[in-house]
C-alpha cells in the first residue's frame, strides 16, 4: 500500500507549484481589477456627495442674493419716497 502512495508525494507537490504558478498571476490581476473598482465606486460617491454639498450652497445663495434683492428695492423705495418729500413740485 505505502508502494503506491510513494509517487504520489512528488506528484502533489508538482500540481499545487503548478497551480500557484498559474493561478498567482490571474488572481493578482482580480485584486487589481477589484482594486481599481473599488476606486471608482468610492470616487463617484465622492463626487456625488460634493455635487450634493455644491446643491446646497447655491441654493443657500440663491435664497441670500433674493433676500438682498428684497432689501435694496425695500431700501430704494424708502429714498425715493424721502426725496419726493424734500423736493418742492412745481406745477
Amino acid at each position: 500500500m505505502e508502494d503506491i502512495l510513494i509517487p504520489f508525494i512528488p506528484m502533489t507537490l508538482f500540481v499545487c507549484a503548478a497551480a500557484v504558478a498559474i493561478f498567482r498571476p490571474i488572481s493578482k490581476r482580480l485584486g487589481n481589477i477589484m482594486e481599481m473598482h473599488y476606486k471608482g465606486r468610492l470616487e463617484q460617491q465622492h463626487d456625488q456627495s460634493g455635487q450634493a454639498e455644491l446643491k446646497m450652497l447655491l441654493v443657500s445663495l440663491d435664497k441670500r442674493l433674493e433676500l438682498m434683492e428684497q432689501r435694496l428695492e425695500f431700501t430704494e423705495s424708502l429714498i425715493d419716497s424721502k426725496t419726493r418729500r424734500e423736493l418742492p413740485e412745481y406745477g
